[in-house]
């Protein structure tokens, strides 16, 4: 197994509109002896703004797009930031 942890300040996206700008994150990307992969991450951002994306119904499909451009489709778990997997890494 193996595993590679990206950190930086990117751009979290609900749709096409901009929720958060320059939010640090921390992706870990774990790829298993399988081939099977599994990503994960948190950002770091304003309260009042992750509370609302939390609460909304239905539950947004984000995108969070790294600082090299790549973006990670994700949803948001709670309003601490902590985010999960919902496609690749592109």
């Amino acid at each position: 197994m193996r595993s590679e942890t990206l950190s930086g300040l990117g751009t979290l996206w609900d749709g096409d509109q901009a929720v958060l700008r320059d939010v640090p994150y921390t992706v870990t990307i774990t790829v298993r002896d399988s081939g099977m992969g599994h990503i994960d991450g948190s950002i770091t951002g304003d309260f009042n703004t992750l509370t609302t994306l939390v609460m909304k119904d239905p539950v947004p499909s984000l995108v969070l797009q790294l600082k090299d451009g790549r973006r990670w489709e994700c949803y948001l778990t709670n309003n601490s930031g902590r985010l999960v997997n919902r496609g690749e890494l592109k």
